[in-house]
């Protein structure tokens, strides 16, 4: 049950440093940068503003630190991946559709 809990801990972590990323106000300047970096058309410009994007990168590093934390096989990890990110995306749609 504690592995079941983790997981979904971390899934609105995830949700949450997603937003962060991509929309909240906090990091404006670091998009800003990465515009001027990287140009409107650029890849990286697109990942830092898709949270889509965003949420399969940080969902990939968070199943990681599931895997370690709730012990459980490794052969979890990529449907660990896919399931958090698919899981973050109503959570964020959710939240932008209340501002």
């Amino acid at each position: 049950m504690m592995t079941l809990w983790s997981f979904l801990l971390l899934t609105l972590a995830t949700a949450r440093v997603t937003r962060l990323v991509v929309s909240d106000q906090i990091s404006i300047s670091l998009r800003q940068k990465i515009v001027a970096k990287s140009g409107a058309d650029g890849w990286f410009t697109y990942l830092v503003h898709c949270p889509f994007c965003v949420s399969v990168w940080l969902s990939g590093a968070a199943s990681a630190y599931w895997i370690l934390l709730a012990d459980v096989s490794w052969w979890l990890y990529p449907p660990a991946v896919f399931a958090m990110a698919y899981l973050v995306a109503p959570v964020l749609l959710k939240f932008d559709q209340e501002n």
